[in-house]
């Protein structure tokens, strides 16, 4: 008789899609767009914290055609039997029978082989007697190889029955391009969920009460630049404010909402050498890979091992823009990026305090004059220069007054 042991006790909670509390806008363009691909197997929403990922996909599940199942994934479900434990209650949530040898072999003393357990699921899931959706919200946060091989089988032998949804602030290591290249993946990305001016103007309508002018709209609009998130907060202190446009004018990450949401949310979960780059970068209006590690060469000398720490920017230019952190890509060839406006705004502010606390400058720079006359006069510079994009100029520097 083989031995078997027993499943920890389930959160409920995770398997039901979160209440949306506070005002809420619908979005007609995004609902209309999953709408028309809700027969595609996949479906990925991905965007930085606060841009309303999971409001849209709750939305989403009073229109779809399908019945739907939820799983919040945290970072317990960084393990095979964890993550699949949770996956697998989900389903039986809209079929209570379904999924039970793949369960079974969960409870087993000597768990099987990956590829035995996936090959289990694929199949139990593809006998379902009908078509269904499920969410897994928070994808991010699962880092487990094991689990990524899963959900990439899961995507190579598609059982018809599902209809898989990821929410995440970064791209998973999935194989996208194929899915796009067949048609078989639906893609909802920041652009797409920055509020458009009148959804920003109906928003404002909607928590503040009354109608806003235009004027307001614009600058709201230009200075959250869409960011759900932003929004709400800006409302927030839009409502103990008698004149608007007088706040807007002062309105910046550095406002007490945006900045411990961002604080908490952002940055302080990246690494040193990230917060390092991220600091010393946000002087500039416009930045690549060669003028960080300009920065970064002057506010960091080498160790008395003689290697530099720091990651080249260019390395860390691309992790930021694969893992959704307010970076806004300037051109076509991924070279020169700029900060979403109010992330730029706190960044300053930490560099100035960081400035002020240390009484001297993290970040000094070279003269900015030499770096562009190198840009446009050595070769392997002149062919990451933009024609169409003037070199960066300084903001301010640090010890300097700002504009």
């Amino acid at each position: 008789m083989s031995q078997t042991t027993e499943l920890s006790p389930l959160i409920q909670t995770k398997l039901h899609h979160p209440r949306v509390a506070g005002e809420l806008i619908e979005r007609p363009r995004l609902l209309a767009y999953l709408n028309e691909r809700s027969d595609r197997p996949f479906t990925l929403v991905s965007a930085p914290a606060g841009y309303g990922k999971t409001t849209l996909l709750t939305q989403w599940l009073d229109q779809v055609p399908y019945q739907a199942a939820w799983l919040s994934l945290d970072e317990n479900e960084n393990s095979l039997i964890g993550f699949l434990t949770y996956f697998v209650a989900a389903i039986q949530i809209l079929f209570p029978a379904s999924c039970s040898t793949t369960r079974s072999l969960l409870t087993t003393a000597q768990t099987p082989s990956l590829d035995y357990l996936t090959t289990t699921l694929v199949n139990e899931l593809a006998d379902l007697p009908e078509e269904f959706l499920l969410v897994l919200d928070d994808y991010h946060l699962i880092t487990d190889k094991e689990i990524q091989q899963l959900i990439s089988t899961l995507m190579q032998h598609a059982p018809p029955p599902l209809h898989l949804v990821i929410a995440s602030r970064r791209d998973p290591p999935f194989p996208l391009a194929r899915l796009r290249a067949t048609q078989r993946l639906a893609e909802i990305r920041t652009n797409d969920l920055r509020f458009t001016p009148d959804e920003v103007q109906s928003y404002l309508k909607l928590c503040l009460g009354a109608d806003i002018s235009p004027e307001i709209v614009t600058v709201l609009a230009e200075r959250t630049e869409g960011w759900a998130v932003g929004l709400r907060l800006a409302c927030l202190s839009l409502r103990d404010q008698e004149d608007y446009a007088g706040f807007l004018e002062m309105f910046q990450g550095t406002q007490q909402y945006i900045m411990e949401y961002l604080v908490d949310e952002i940055l302080s979960h990246q690494p040193q050498p990230v917060q390092r780059f991220l600091l010393c970068t946000s002087v500039l209006n416009r930045f690549c890979g060669p003028l960080g590690d300009a920065l970064l060469a002057a506010a960091m000398p080498f160790d008395a091992s003689g290697e530099q720490q720091q990651p080249s920017s260019s390395k860390i230019l691309a992790q930021l823009e694969k893992n959704n952190l307010f970076v806004v890509s300037l051109d076509q060839e991924g070279e020169w990026y700029r900060y979403h406006h109010l992330f730029q705004d706190l960044l300053a502010h930490k560099l100035k305090a960081e400035t002020t606390r240390r009484n001297g400058l993290p970040c000094t720079p070279p003269p900015a004059d030499g770096w562009i006359k190198t840009i446009l006069l050595t070769k392997p510079y002149l062919i990451i220069l933009p024609p169409t994009i003037p070199p960066p100029r300084p903001t301010w520097w640090p010890g300097s007054v700002m504009p």
